[in-house]
């Protein structure tokens, strides 16, 4: 009597180290959390994990907390830079610039600061420094164009209720296509001016070689004056 076994295949997990406990605080708790990636991005992250031996959530729970240190560490620095920037656009006698390049939309526009990247305490301290810088005008300035001044720093829906306006209003559109072209007009003219000033030092150049060749020619008339001495004598 014969008898045949049949064996299912099963997949066999590679030797090795089990996946790190994760070691939570006092009061952490895990939570289930459902995200949805590219299908590449979680074949990597499962090579990943058995690569370093982890879990993949493990390794997902890190990139959250570099994440967070990483922002903590933007804002701060964001916090740093504001402040630079209310304290130099105080004038002397008080008061608060707005306009220019001298101003504070200019300068927070300079550095890549946006309105919607400041904190609750942050947009406090610029709403109080506005409100003066407001008061400046007199009157002589419509709420319109000032709170136009600062749709390119791309206020949050609720700085923008503060401001006045609405997203999608007529007169934002309006301003928003006011800014695309004030900025379209400065990237002109830093382009010409580049161009200028890549001219101008081609000149200068050109100038310096013509100045080095009648240094050259004046050289050759002395040396034949004096080829020519020579000879008389």
């Amino acid at each position: 009597m014969f008898f045949f076994i049949c064996r299912k295949k099963m997949f066999v997990k590679p030797k090795g180290k089990r996946p790190k406990k994760v070691i939570l605080g006092a009061n952490d708790e895990l939570v289930s959390l459902q995200i949805k990636v590219p299908n590449k991005d979680r074949n990597e992250l499962r090579e990943e994990a058995f690569r370093k031996k982890v879990s993949q959530s493990s390794i997902m729970r890190r990139v959250l907390k570099d994440h967070f240190i990483d922002e903590k560490q933007r804002r701060k620095e964001l916090g740093v830079k504001l402040e630079a920037i209310l304290d130099s656009c105080v004038g002397w006698f008080g008061g608060f610039e707005i306009d220019g390049e001298a101003g504070f939309v200019e300068k927070m526009y300079a550095e890549g600061l946006m309105l919607n990247d400041l904190t609750d305490v942050q947009w406090e301290r610029v709403k109080e420094h506005l409100q003066i810088g407001y008061n400046g005008y007199g009157g002589s300035v419509s709420d319109y164009i000032f709170n136009g001044k600062f749709l390119k720093l791309n206020p949050s829906e609720k700085q923008r209720a503060w401001f006045g306006y609405k997203k999608d209003s007529e007169e934002s559109q309006v301003i928003n296509d006011e800014i695309k072209e004030e900025d379209l007009i400065n990237r002109i003219k830093k382009t010409e001016l580049s161009k200028g000033n890549i001219e101008l030092e081609k000149e200068v150049e050109d100038l310096e070689g013509e100045g080095e060749d009648l240094d050259e020619e004046e050289g050759e008339e002395e040396e034949e004056k004096i080829e020519v001495e020579l000879v008389e004598e």
